[in-house]
């Protein structure tokens, strides 16, 4: 507060009547606007001065807490210096006699200095050393309540003081104290309706707001507050739940005021736990100076003196009767007052806030289901796709056909593993039904009320089989121009099949590792991970020992893919089954092409049987289908059938194959012959490696191994 000024007087000024002199006063503190108190004071003290020719006369207010005093208003007579004079004490610790005759409302009246007790000692030696001889003190009084005094001194020469002037001297004292009550009662009307008037307009600023613009109008809020009430911060605490916690979300701070990385942004709980438990409680923490807090609030403490607080207030919020958040103001510069009443309009401010967010995170969890819904829906429509492949791949092989001994150990590991998790590895040449395997795995697995999600890793590019498999965000790479869901997420809860898993890049190979290990990945830009529960099976036509060998692939992954491995044998392995899918596949074509077979010669049948089948039982039904078409009568004929790798021999039988001769040399012996048909072409049209079943690198690995070469032109 600002030094009161000093206003000249003389004591020789003429003395009207001391009643008419009331009245005056009183006609001039009637009705007077709250910015004229004061001036109205100061005159009041010249005239009351000058009609009783003292040397000064003062008014002093009490603090809130009544601990100390300060003069706000003074007059003196010419001549009678001012500067010297006690402009703000404590009254407890300095003046303790003058503070119990003070706060209890008593005169203080006293002709010479002789009269004080001894126990008045701080007072009277104040009172030599200021030249005062005589004074006379009377209390302001309002509903009962001292708020300070009106007080006269006589330095020059001492005076008495009847006891009738001392009684028109507390008259005098009434009116001060009415023009000062009724000017803080203005001031306060007028600070709740500017108060009422900035949460109004702070209200008004978030309706119909985007919860996206939440949190920077909150910050703007607390600005506004801060400025508003003249302190250095103000922070927005709010409870996160699920561990309960205490956490500063938002935080503006005066100019000059550093960032206080300690709290900022932070959870307080562990740290400040009577401030916690205070708010938890749903009590207010108002601090108007550091000597306010308990002893076991000693964390809270330390920390305002660290940062250099002053008065600190923090109001708790309610939603629905439980804790949600606090509003907290910090003093920096100078200590604080925080009267109850500004405790209700800070949490006035707070509900604001809280509502706010509340709103904000309904926002949140609709635009969250939303997307869920979204996701869901396209999740549903792919996997729609799929359903229409397995129902088309159902009726195109509904069932294993056959009962050789080779298809009935299949069969076995199936039943073994389908009521299990374990992921499969499923190999075999070409066209021999891994993916009816595969599918039968499935189908016998907790799993089969989802589709089987398959990826044919050979038949898409190196460039998009990381996002076919995992997923990617809208603008991840050119061309990404909507999110797309992965074929892991779209198997979340069911089986993958990843077929032609040996043709995966080495660089996937380590993500799709990752999958299998830990069951989470991330899809192609983003950084949120995904979690899945997915059962892999993966198929392969090539040999996977000779791929890690040659470094093409992970023997890390093969291992890890390798839990129960299913062979299946090509058709020339299980030949009894010959007959039977031979009728299946006629069954399957006849109505469909519109013919009736009724019978198939035992010659034709002899040489269905004697066939090698490099194409296994893709490349039989192929032929049936073929000869079906050709047949002209009902019995079915090969004669004009044709074949895309060689003939098959009406009659022909089977050349049976050396007892003695090692794996190894009949590999060697089939490669050898491959590879002269196909003129020893390893790369291009009609080569070696694509007939059989090999990527050229691994039938280059193979040949180097059995030593195969190419022989020299004659």
């Amino acid at each position: 507060m600002s030094r009161p000024r000093a206003v000249e007087g003389s004591s020789t000024a003429s003395k009207p009547d001391f009643e008419a002199l009331l009245k005056r006063i009183s006609s001039m503190m009637v009705d007077v606007p709250a910015d004229q108190v004061d001036p109205r004071i100061d005159e009041t003290l010249a005239m009351l001065g000058a009609h009783m020719g003292v040397d000064r006369a003062f008014v002093d207010e009490f603090s809130k807490d009544r601990k100390s005093f300060r003069v706000t208003h003074m007059w003196t007579a010419e001549g009678i210096p001012a500067e010297d004079w006690i402009w703000d004490v404590n009254l407890v610790e300095q003046v303790p006699w003058y503070a119990a005759r003070m706060l209890s409302g008593e005169h203080l009246v006293f002709e010479s200095l002789e009269e004080l007790p001894a126990e008045a000692g701080p007072a009277t030696a104040y009172a030599r050393e200021t030249g005062i001889q005589s004074s006379a003190i009377v209390p302001l009084s309002i509903g009962g309540d001292v708020i300070g005094n009106l007080g006269f001194d006589c330095i020059r020469s001492p005076r008495s003081w009847s006891s009738e002037l001392v009684r028109r001297l507390g008259l005098a004292a009434d009116l001060v104290a009415s023009a000062l009550a009724r000017r803080e009662a203005q001031i306060e009307l007028q600070r709740r309706l500017d108060f009422e008037g900035f949460a109004s307009r702070l209200s008004a600023t978030f309706i119909n707001l985007a919860g996206s613009e939440v949190d920077g109008r909150i910050e703007a809020g607390l600005r506004a507050l801060g400025e508003f009430l003249v302190v250095g911060r103000a922070s927005l605490l709010r409870f996160e739940s699920q561990p309960r916690r205490l956490r500063v979300t938002h935080m503006w701070r005066s100019e000059g005021i550093p960032r206080d990385r300690e709290v900022d942004g932070r959870s307080v709980e562990g740290r400040f736990p009577w401030l916690v438990e205070e708010l938890t409680s749903n009590r207010s923490v108002s601090i108007e100076t550091l000597e306010s807090f308990p002893p076991e609030a000693r964390a809270e403490r330390e920390y305002c003196e660290r940062e250099g607080i002053q008065s600190t207030l923090l109001v708790p919020v309610a939603l629905e009767g439980e804790p949600a958040a606090a509003v907290a103001l910090d003093a920096m510069r100078a200590p604080a007052t925080w009267p109850s009443e500004l405790v209700r309009r800070l949490r006035l401010v707070g509900e604001i806030f809280v509502n706010a967010l509340a709103r904000k995170d309904a926002d949140d969890r609709v635009q969250m289901s939303l997307r869920s819904i979204e996701e869901l829906k396209d999740r549903l429509r792919t996997e729609n796709v799929y359903l229409r492949e397995e129902i088309a791949g159902a009726q195109a092989f509904d069932e294993i056909v056959g009962d050789s001994p080779a298809l009935t150990a299949v069969l076995n590991r199936i039943r073994h593993v389908a009521s299990t998790d374990a992921t499969v590895l499923i190999t075999g040449e070409t066209g021999v039904g891994k993916e009816l395997v595969a599918r039968a795995v499935h189908n016998q697995s907790r799993r089969k009320a989802r589709a089987l999600v398959k990826v044919n890793c050979g038949a898409l590019p190196a460039s998009l089989v990381e996002s076919e498999l995992f997923g990617h965000e809208k603008g991840a790479f050119t061309g990404a121009t909507s999110k797309r869901v992965g074929r892991f997420e779209l198997a979340d809860g069911a089986t993958i099949l990843l077929d032609e898993v040996s043709e995966l890049p080495l660089e996937l190979q380590t993500r799709l590792l990752r999958v299998l290990q830990e069951g989470q990945f991330e899809p192609v830009g983003s950084s949120k991970t995904r979690r899945v529960d997915v059962r892999v099976i993966a198929a392969s036509n090539r040999d996977l020992e000779m791929a890690v060998d040659a470094g093409l692939f992970r023997s890390d992954l093969y291992y890890r893919l390798n839990v129960f491995p299913i062979h299946v044998p090509p058709l020339r392995d299980r030949r009894s089954d010959i007959p039977l899918l031979v009728w299946h596949f006629i069954a399957k074509h006849r109505r469909r092409l519109g013919r009736v077979i009724n019978s198939v010669p035992d010659s034709v049948m002899e040489s269905l049987m004697a066939y090698g089948w490099p194409g296994n039982v893709r490349e039989l039904e192929n032929t049936i289908e073929r000869a079906i078409i050709v047949t002209a009568g009902t019995e079915l004929s090969l004669d004009a059938a044709g074949q895309g790798r060689g003939e098959i021999q009406v009659g022909a039988v089977p050349t049976p194959q050396a007892a003695d001769e090692t794996i190894d040399e009949l590999q060697r012996a089939h490669i050898q012959r491959v590879l002269a048909d196909a003129d020893w072409k390893i790369k291009g049209r009609g080569n070696a490696a694509e007939r059989l079943g090999l990527s050229p690198s691994l039938l280059r690995h193979r040949m180097k191994k059995l030593r195969i070469e190419r022989p020299a032109k004659g």
